[in-house]
């Protein structure tokens, strides 16, 4: 095995497996169906929902702690409406190359600290967006007329922005902080 393949983690190893087998083994099942779609064609799609995202506060808790500012109240608004639009092209009756963007929604937390010994507090806030893009190879079996299994191969950007706004002498600084990454996905 190449030295740089061994190196990766099992399942890391095993995504790179199915990517190389996909790029094998795709183009010959495009190839050799294309003639049942008499042209190929575009669509369009959006999907709207509720959006519950995760927002745990427990370490920031023990951090406030830590520096002598317990907080006195805490409340978290945690849902909110998602979205996604996206667009695709359907190379023949059971493959399509499909594009998206999509926004998980934003979330939101205020809090004060306890009143310190000289009767201060001070307020904190904090605000996270998650949002990214997608591009897909769509594989798409007929079940009937009304019914279809599809399978997705492809990649995914995230984008993902942590903000705090806060006053001295709260420090919290490893909490601003931006996430950006790229991911394999199949499912």
């Amino acid at each position: 095995a190449d030295a740089s393949v061994a190196s990766y983690p099992a399942p890391r190893k095993l995504a790179l497996w199915v990517c190389s087998g996909c790029v094998l083994v795709l183009p010959q099942i495009v190839l050799a169906d294309s003639y049942r779609m008499e042209t190929p064609s575009w669509y369009v799609g959006a999907s709207v929902g509720e959006s519950r995202l995760s927002l745990d506060t427990s370490q920031l808790e023990r951090d406030m702690q830590a520096q002598g500012l317990p907080l006195a109240s805490l409340s978290r608004n945690t849902n909110d409406t998602g979205y996604k639009l996206f667009a695709g092209f359907a190379l023949n009756d059971y493959l399509a190359l499909e594009g998206g963007y999509f926004r998980l929604g934003e979330v939101d937390f205020s809090a004060v600290t306890a009143a310190t010994p000289t009767g201060s507090t001070y307020p904190l806030a904090g605000h996270l967006r998650d949002q990214g893009a997608n591009l897909d190879l769509v594989a798409r079996m007929l079940l009937g007329s009304a019914f279809a299994v599809t399978a997705r191969l492809g990649l995914t950007y995230n984008d993902t922005d942590s903000r705090l706004e806060y006053q001295r002498p709260i420090n919290l600084d490893q909490y601003d902080r931006s996430k950006h990454y790229l991911k394999h996905k199949f499912g």
